[in-house]
């Protein structure tokens, strides 16, 4: 398509119904082909420096790390993703016991169907301190255009407010009505910072949040010292499972099934230091925000975004 701002031609993936000029950073609605105002961006907190000072202070605290990495290691590659977030303000309400219960959030959706760097799928980013987008921001780093359609996010953020009433009402009063209301708010480009140092002529990534320096992602060299350390481990903890399953073996008269079964349990509480040991390369990555558990969303909800719920 072409560009209403500044007349530059670019492709548009199908399905979406937002784009994103990638040469001045104008939003535009496809079904209207107008330029939406609702478009922001968020403000570098962790500069280069910053980032890969948190970045080494994470590695440098990890099992195995050498004691000199944080001192030792060089920043030899940098750059800046500004990945697209679609911004909803999600209001869920659930009449119970004549007392009305209601859910709201602002959230972001990211605006990918694949993200392109490591962050963890329920990362909630923050909505907070977005400022209107600058087409400058667009030479500072990589830029994303929206491959996911704003619909689609919509379903998503939906979700969360249904899931977040559905313990509540489904504990205090089954069969309670939902609604859930949708308001979509603008389209944001967020700061992703992707850095590489290297280490002993070995390189390294690191993927950290430019905004609240969360580490996402991060690979680190483990010494010779501690791989040694947990083979040790791992052999000790087969051997063991082994003379603990021929101890039981004997009480019970049953010594090949019991040593079978001693060596298969060492065996598999020796897999996670036999993997440390088996890699010089590590990765670190946080344990960010417990799994939802799995519940069928009623289609009328993800739809039409107001419905009564009649059974939980």
């Amino acid at each position: 398509m072409k560009c209403p701002h500044c007349g530059a031609e670019f492709n548009v993936p199908s399905g979406v119904t937002t784009a994103v000029c990638p040469y001045c950073g104008t939003t535009i609605n496809l079904k209207t082909k107008e330029i939406e105002a609702e478009h922001y961006a968020f403000p570098i907190i962790y500069d280069t420096n910053k980032a890969y000072e948190k970045l080494k202070s994470i590695v440098s605290r990890q099992f195995g790390a050498p004691a000199d990495l944080s001192k030792a290691s060089n920043l030899t590659f940098r750059q800046l993703h500004y990945l697209p977030l679609y911004i909803f303000f999600i209001e869920g309400r659930a009449l119970c016991k004549e007392v009305e219960v209601i859910e709201t959030e602002s959230v972001a959706i990211p605006a990918l169907t694949m993200l392109p760097l490591e962050i963890p799928a329920k990362y909630r980013f923050p909505v907070r301190g977005r400022m209107y987008f600058k087409p400058s921001l667009v030479e500072a780093g990589k830029y994303y255009t929206p491959t996911m359609s704003r619909e689609e996010a919509e379903k998503i953020a939906k979700m969360k407010i249904y899931y977040r009433l559905l313990g509540e009402v489904k504990l205090a009063c089954p069969g309670s009505p939902i609604e859930i209301d949708c308001k979509y708010k603008g389209l944001v480009h967020y700061p992703i910072w992707e850095l590489e140092y290297s280490y002993s002529n070995e390189r390294f990534r690191g993927i950290i949040d430019a905004v609240c320096g969360e580490v996402f992602y991060a690979e680190y060299p483990m010494s010779t010292f501690h791989r040694t350390l947990a083979l040790g481990l791992a052999a000790g903890m087969i051997i063991g499972g082994l003379i603990v399953g021929i101890g039981v073996g004997l009480f019970l008269k049953s010594i090949a099934t019991s040593a079978i079964g001693g060596l298969i349990a060492g065996i598999v509480g020796a897999i996670p230091p036999l993997t440390k040991s088996a890699f010089r390369k590590q990765v670190y990555r946080p344990k960010l925000h417990a799994k939802t558990s799995k519940v069928k969303v009623p289609s009328s909800i993800v739809n039409s975004g107001i419905d009564i719920l009649s059974q939980i």
